[in-house]
């Protein structure tokens, strides 16, 4: 259970500027929490959908039925940004220690969790910390949801002016345990125990700035903490395609049996109800004056109008997130081409492209901010850039055949980091290749060496002379 923060500040040994900041920083959490709330149960699926009780008869007003579209505007957005690690501007390898600090924090799950969360609530949040117990790598970096932390924004030097971070006890009610105020140059932290005077502990830090950044999803000067996935029209169109589902489980319970009626016949000759519906042949004898009875039926509703109303909303709904209606289900008759899927792809792929250039920018205040506490420097802050995985989806020969036509024309390398980066290898596959190229080229040069010695002619290889050449260099 998420409930509001509630505390007496009277009780709280702070300053009164930490006073001050934390009682705007528990009105911003309080205010934005029912929402927040909100979206993270449409995100989950777990929302309760309001009854209007029009059409639904009591008997099924009880159903529950769950649409997922909301959980597939954040993941399938959240799926095309793959952050890949870090350069520096004129400089082709990776600096090892922040790759090393990412990797002791786990970056490569905890990134994604971010963005997640960024997405479902308009933004998320990343603290960076010194190491405070053994064993902990030289930076340590946590994420926190908007459920979790929230900021108050600076918007003069364009970051957070204060941050705080709510642990939570792990038991029905839920109830802050731990605050964690971050301000420019100290931390704060709060122990909150039940019937225990709280235990406030400050320590001061020389980063200059909050050691907190916000990941906010297509922030604008209105909402500088970004904007949800899951808006407002995201959760109205969820509960059109939720009552449409239901109706049409109303309409298959009621009404999948034709309605019969028999005209010319008393109730005992007809059998009970239940008979009449499952009986495939149906006996009567004439009546006193030799008729028969006239049996007919009442075709009921089909479920077509329900699913071209579901149709309906699912081509509304793609036109709000960008998603193709292919991923909502909405299958058509005949397979779109690879031009037609791609196409189809581009606002989803721009949507990426903007959030990588947003969230790169954040993300390299982290590394930042990180390489400050693990290295006591705060120098190049400006020439580190965050390195994404192509947002769109080429396909592997497209993509092969363009870095080829680069190498062949002189531009690329054939055998550097950034070429194979291009290619789509993963990390250590790169790791790999370049080893193994270094050891060719060595290879190549003794042999050269060997054969100079020896006065015999060694076969030129014009392929490779340029790039040996420059390799040496």
């Amino acid at each position: 259970m998420t409930a509001a923060i509630t505390i007496d500040q009277r009780t709280l040994p702070l300053t009164d500027e930490d006073a001050h900041t934390l009682g705007k920083l528990i009105a911003q959490y309080n205010t934005h929490l029912n929402r927040n709330i909100t979206r993270s149960n449409y995100f989950e699926g777990k929302h309760k959908l309001r009854r209007l009780g029009l059409t639904l008869p009591a008997q099924l007003r009880d159903l529950d039925t769950v649409v997922g579209w909301p959980t597939q505007a954040v993941t399938t957005l959240e799926q095309r940004l793959d952050l890949d690690g870090f350069v520096r501007a004129g400089q082709a390898e990776t600096d090892t220690t922040l790759d090393e600090i990412f990797t002791r924090n786990n970056m490569a799950i905890e990134a994604s969790q971010a963005h997640t969360a960024a997405l479902v609530h308009g933004t998320s949040f990343v603290a960076v910390t010194a190491p405070a117990e053994p064993g902990d790598p030289a930076a340590v970096i946590t994420v926190h949801s908007a459920l979790q932390a929230t900021g108050l924004w600076d918007a003069r030097h364009r970051c957070l002016s204060a941050g705080l971070i709510v642990e939570r006890h792990e038991d029905s009610e839920g109830a802050p345990r731990r605050l964690v105020i971050m301000a420019r140059d100290h931390v704060t932290t709060i122990l909150l125990e039940k019937n225990v005077r709280p235990v406030v502990e400050t320590t001061p830090h020389a980063l200059g700035r909050v050691p907190m950044v916000a990941l906010s999803h297509q922030p604008w000067l209105e909402k500088p903490f970004g904007v949800s996935r899951i808006s407002r029209a995201v959760m109205s169109m969820t509960d059109q395609a939720v009552r449409c589902i239901m109706r049409t489980e109303a309409a298959s319970e009621f009404f999948s049996f034709p309605q019969r009626y028999i005209l010319g016949v008393d109730k005992e000759s007809a059998g009970s109800e239940m008979e009449m519906y499952m009986n495939r042949f149906l006996a009567f004898e004439k009546d006193e004056d030799g008729d028969l009875p006239k049996i007919d039926q009442l075709n009921g509703q089909g479920i077509q109008p329900h699913i071209d109303e579901l149709r309906s909303i699912a081509m509304m709904f793609s036109g709000e997130t960008g998603i193709p209606p292919s991923f909502l289900g909405i299958i058509h008759d005949n397979p779109a081409s690879a031009d037609a899927i791609r196409a189809g792809e581009a606002k989803l792929v721009k949507i990426a492209e903007r959030d990588q250039v947003i969230f790169g920018a954040r993300w390299c205040e982290v590394a930042n901010l990180a390489l400050h506490i693990a290295t006591g420097e705060n120098s190049n802050q400006h020439t580190l850039r965050a390195r994404w995985k192509d947002a769109s989806t080429p396909t592997k020969a497209a993509q092969a055949q363009s870095v080829m036509q680069l190498v062949s024309a002189g531009i690329l390398p054939p055998t550097s980091e950034i070429t194979y980066e291009l290619l789509g290898y993963d990390a250590t596959t790169i790791s790999r290749l370049v080893a193994e190229a270094r050891k060719n080229n060595s290879d190549e040069l003794f042999r050269i060496a060997a054969g100079a010695a020896r006065g015999t002619a060694v076969p030129e290889d014009k392929s490779r002379e340029r790039w040996i050449h420059s390799e040496e260099l």
